[in-house]
């Protein structure tokens, strides 16, 4: 095997790195048919730290799927089309998203982001027409929500937007007629709430967190 190229173990498709000095794989892809998939964080003493733009595009038979707390990065249209899938978690470890990442995943209906501040960007339609989507807390350390991330969710009823967020696209929410932003007060959330005519509710004034943040255990 030689870096940057690709190579089969069992059901997935691996890549490995074009650095010679990394010591990492990269899921390419997943040949098996299983809906419910758990993306090994360890293959032949290599960790797995990232799933490739387009791993598991337009796979249909997909569920659920454990994403390691190895993985640093998930592509861009990582999971796009992945109409069954119906719950995710992103671990802490993940410190970027991609664009279109959960694109049409028209059946998702739970996504749990496990705050640590690594995540800086919901960037471009990374939950576009994510139809069955009802309710997403963003963990504080997020920045910036990009056009059209949540656009036709039609179902979002609730959204809660840290105070660090400063920048919100003006067509991020748009096609979400049930929603409700949920924020603290003097926040970018409140304004932009009030701008788009967006119905807000308060959790009064924002005190860090002196307790480390609970985080979700996936099994």
């Amino acid at each position: 095997a030689y870096a940057g190229v690709s190579f089969y173990y069992d059901e997935w498709r691996l890549e490995i790195p074009s650095s010679q000095n990394s010591n990492d794989y990269y899921i390419d892809g997943y040949e098996g048919a299983d809906t419910s998939v758990v993306i090994p964080h360890e293959v032949l003493g290599r960790s797995v730290t990232r799933i490739n733009d387009y791993a598991f595009l337009d796979n249909t038979e997909l569920e659920y799927c454990v994403i390691p707390d190895t993985v640093r990065y998930v592509g861009d249209s990582a999971f796009y089309g992945c109409t069954s899938l119906k719950e995710i978690i992103i671990p802490s470890s993940v410190d970027t998203l991609g664009e279109n990442t959960f694109y049409n995943c028209a059946s998702l209906g739970s996504v749990v982001i496990e705050g640590n501040g690594k995540i800086k960007a919901i960037p471009a339609s990374c939950f576009n027409r994510c139809s069955k989507l009802e309710s997403v807390t963003l963990p504080q350390g997020v920045e910036s929500i990009g056009d059209f991330a949540f656009f036709n969710c039609n179902e979002l009823n609730s959204v809660v937007i840290p105070p660090s967020v400063s920048v919100v696209s003006s067509n991020a929410f748009s096609g979400c007629s049930n929603l409700t932003i949920y924020g603290w007060d003097d926040t970018y959330a409140l304004q932009y709430a009030a701008e788009h005519n967006i119905p807000f509710v308060s959790y009064g004034e924002y005190v860090e967190p002196t307790d480390p943040p609970e985080t979700t255990e996936a099994t």
